[in-house]
């Protein structure tokens, strides 16, 4: 789930499985190059790069993103 604000966005990824899965993101081609900084998860991940991609969530597990996007230059 996005969640966008005042030029913000926080990304939450919920597995409601009992097993582990791969999230699949597909963000927006404006987003493409954007890091995940997370700011909770259920357990210790390893942490992804960028915000395209897929990335581990355990069992009944979750993790909260925010989108850091690159400083454009003018």
């Amino acid at each position: 789930m996005r969640h966008d604000w005042r030029g913000s966005v926080v990304l939450t990824v919920h597995n409601l499985a009992g097993r582990d899965v791969e999230a699949r993101l597909e963000p927006p081609r404006e987003d493409l190059d954007a890091a995940l900084v997370e700011l909770r998860a259920d357990q210790a991940y390893d942490r992804p790069g960028s915000a395209a991609g897929t990335l581990p969530v355990g069992a009944y597990g979750y993790r909260w993103f925010r989108l850091d996007r690159p400083r454009r230059s003018a």
